[in-house]
């Protein structure tokens, strides 16, 4: 009765034809009919990337296929039937799954794209660190560059200092040989004062030895010294005025030469008085330069020892804090670069297995596409595990890449944790400096005003002493003149009275008295002025060698290049010191800084005219 059905057709892969065959006076011609939804197909259109879904084609109507599996005749098409539509429904429920799939591998490339994205401004922070570094390294050289230069300006403050040693010795030397100087004539003074009294004794004796010559010679032998000296007188007596003359010559050359070893005396003193003040105006000058150097357009340094040595060992502390702070800031720039390589690392393992699961679903996709054609209704069972499976390892892999999203985002967090850290550390370390810096200066200022009037009130005390002295001087000066007239005139009156000649004497006695103490006197301020110039001196020489000793220098520099060195140090302190500030407490400081700079000006203005 029935003929022979053909149910299943495989030369198709991608379609699953079911035709039927039958004997009647009515054949039906073959329809393809679409068992899938037009929903399904719009979803499977080339947006999803699939290839064009199964198509189920039979061979007859549907209606008469029903009428087919009421007839007893033909029981196992209605069976087929209905394992078609159970099919058709799984392979619905099968495009659903792998829509949903594509989404899912949309959205992993999207936070692909996102993690290239970060991984992008990781690499530009990571080049703007390694800038930051360049600039730690040229800051390196520049300093290299400047120890160079601080050695060969300590140089020239040493040769600077054996010169100073040199002049102190000299001044030293001169004092020696005035000293001497100043002993001869003190005894050059004592001889005149013994030859007066034995010119007055032979005029005396003389007299009487014309009187009573034999009574004189008829004496005991404890006379013996009175009879030459009576002796004396007679010859003085017969060889005539002649010999007197010469004697009074030799006395007035005696009374010359003493003027001139006075003179001589009072002499050096003023010598050493302006090499002490060149000496002093030489120091000041360098303090002067120094403090120039080393003053900010913030704070002004005052021209002294301390207040340079304080500013030298701040500049070195500075520069030790900032190596210190470069060698942290290196060490977490070396944590930071191996966290983003370990990151690298993660992401171009993410990178592989993303690309493997793309390669893989392409691979899915294919085998998908055969098994559409060739794979039987019992394979699709299986099926449905494997896309079980693919789920779970789907969801496994979006676990892991949530994993490294909250990575970056910790690791992103602790970088801005220790930015902060390291901005606000600088912040109150300026802060701290700024205030240490004003209370310094304060000190110095009032310190400073009180040095001032101290040296105006020794100045004027100075001064009175000079005008008194060189009034003396004067004076003593005409008296001596006074007295060479007078003495030349006693030598050509021999006739006056011996008492105004002996009255005489003594006024010269006392005034020469008088002119040794005062030569003693300047000697003694002489001897203290150089005593605190070879003082200062030292000071000075202590000085340089703690700037050398700070700056590691050589003692052999020259000053120049030890200054050249200082104002580098300075220009680099302050570069430095402006790239650390921030932009608010910049403000507030430089305001602060204005009105206290302007108030140091008033004061320094006030110093310096005071000096004049």
């Amino acid at each position: 009765m029935s003929d022979p059905v053909q149910f299943l057709n495989h030369s198709d892969p991608g379609r699953l034809t079911v035709t039927g065959q039958s004997k009647g006076p009515h054949e039906a011609k073959p329809s393809e009919v679409t068992h899938l939804s037009a929903h399904t197909s719009q979803r499977n259109s080339p947006v999803a990337g699939f290839d064009p879904p199964l198509e189920v084609v039979p061979a007859k109507n549907p209606i008469r296929c029903n009428k087919r599996a009421a007839d007893p005749v033909h029981p196992d098409l209605a069976g087929l039937l209905v394992k078609n539509k159970n099919l058709l429904a799984e392979l619905r429920n099968v495009q659903n799954k792998l829509l949903i799939k594509e989404t899912s591998l949309q959205e992993m490339r999207s936070e692909l794209e996102s993690y290239k994205e970060n991984n992008v401004q990781q690499l530009f922070q990571i080049m703007s660190l390694k800038d930051d570094i360049k600039d730690l390294e040229e800051l390196i050289a520049s300093l290299t560059r400047i120890k160079s230069l601080k050695n060969t300006d300590i140089q020239s403050l040493e040769r600077g200092n054996w010169d100073l040693t040199e002049q102190i010795i000299e001044l030293e030397n001169r004092l020696r040989v005035h000293l001497v100087e100043r002993e001869k004539a003190e005894r050059k003074a004592d001889f005149l004062e013994k030859k007066l009294s034995a010119n007055r004794c032979t005029r005396y004796m003389n007299m009487k030895g014309q009187e009573d010559s034999m009574d004189i010679f008829m004496t005991t032998d404890n006379d013996e010294a009175i009879l030459a000296k009576n002796l004396e007188r007679d010859i003085f007596h017969f060889e005539g005025p002649k010999n007197g003359q010469k004697i009074s010559d030799k006395c007035l050359q005696d009374l010359i030469h003493k003027e001139e070893q006075i003179s001589q005396l009072d002499k050096p003193p003023y010598s050493f008085c302006w090499e002490t003040k060149k000496t002093q105006s030489q120091y000041q000058n360098f303090l002067d330069h120094l403090a120039t150097l080393q003053s900010n357009s913030v704070v002004p340094i005052a021209a002294t020892e301390e207040a340079v040595k304080q500013r030298i060992q701040e500049i070195v502390a500075n520069r030790q804090s900032w190596k210190s702070r470069t060698e942290g800031l290196q060490q977490e720039i070396q944590i930071l670069n191996k966290r983003m390589e370990q990151l690298h690392h993660l992401y171009e393992e993410v990178i592989q297995e993303s690309s493997q699961a793309e390669e893989k679903c392409r691979e899915e996709k294919k085998s998908l596409k055969c098994l559409e054609g060739k794979i039987a209704i019992n394979d699709l069972f299986q099926a449905k595990v494997d896309l079980d499976r693919k789920k779970e390892n789907s969801r496994t892999r979006n676990s892991q890449i949530e994993e490294h999203d909250e990575k970056f985002k910790q690791l992103e967090k602790d970088e801005k944790q220790i930015f902060l850290r390291i901005q606000q550390n600088v912040q109150i370390a300026t802060t701290q400096r700024l205030e240490k810096k004003v209370q310094k200066l304060q000190k110095q200022l009032s310190d400073l005003k009180l040095s001032n009037k101290n040296m105006k009130t020794q100045l004027t005390r100075v001064n009175v002493l000079k005008n008194k002295t060189m009034e003396k001087l004067r004076r003593s000066l005409t008296e001596i003149e006074t007295m060479k007239e007078k003495a030349v005139m006693k030598t050509d009156n021999m006739k006056t009275p011996l008492d105004c000649g002996e009255q005489e004497a003594r006024s010269d006695r006392e005034r020469v008295h008088q002119i040794l103490g005062a030569v003693t006197r300047k000697l003694d301020t002489a001897e203290s002025k150089l005593e605190d110039t070879s003082g200062r001196e030292q000071e000075l020489a202590d000085f340089r060698e703690t700037i050398m000793k700070i700056l590691r220098f050589n003692m052999k520099t020259a000053d120049k290049e030890v200054i050249n060195q200082l104002r580098l140090i300075i220009q680099a302190y302050e570069a430095s010191n402006k790239k650390s500030k921030i932009a608010s407490d910049g403000a507030k400081l430089e305001c602060d800084s204005r009105t206290k700079s302007g108030e140091l000006a008033n004061g320094g203005e006030y110093g310096f005219e005071e000096k004049r």
